[in-house]
């Protein structure tokens, strides 16, 4: 996994292939995900689709941390997220 260390932001890329952009805003952690929001429609996960944004069209996915429930909403994605990549990625 690649890490960038921007002004504002980290990204985390495996093989050029986007996984996250983490940002802190004031005393929020806020995670976009390169995961597609219409698949989590009506799900436990509470997210914001910022795809129309051109700045994270690789990450349309961005969901806020402020507690620890969330938190583990977030592995849990991340988690499904790398499943996903080294299932369709070659060896």
């Amino acid at each position: 996994i690649r890490v960038i260390e921007g002004k504002y932001s980290i990204t985390y890329k495996l093989k050029n292939n986007p996984i996250a952009k983490i940002l802190i805003k004031g005393k929020t952690l806020n995670v976009y995900l390169a995961l597609n929001p219409s698949e989590y429609d009506n799900s436990k996960y509470n997210f914001v689709d910022v795809s129309s944004v051109k700045k994270y069209a690789n990450y349309p996915m961005r969901l806020k941390a402020k507690s620890d429930r969330q938190v583990e909403a977030i592995k849990e994605l991340i988690s499904k997220l790398l499943k996903n990549l080294f299932n369709v990625m070659p060896p």
